[in-house]
């Protein structure tokens, strides 16, 4: 499976690090990151709040 350079810049953005003090479980970044590239193929991103 190949991504694109642009999803790849937005997944490691969100995702690339710690939210200081919290921490990211496995789950919590298979489903935000899931989600994500699901808004990415149907070209839908919603503004943030």
């Amino acid at each position: 499976m190949t991504i694109q350079s642009e999803l790849e810049t937005l997944i490691l953005t969100e995702y690339g690090g710690e939210p200081t003090p919290y921490t990211f479980s496995p789950q919590d970044l298979y489903e935000q990151i899931r989600k994500l590239v699901y808004h990415y193929n149907n070209n839908y991103f919603p503004d943030p709040f």
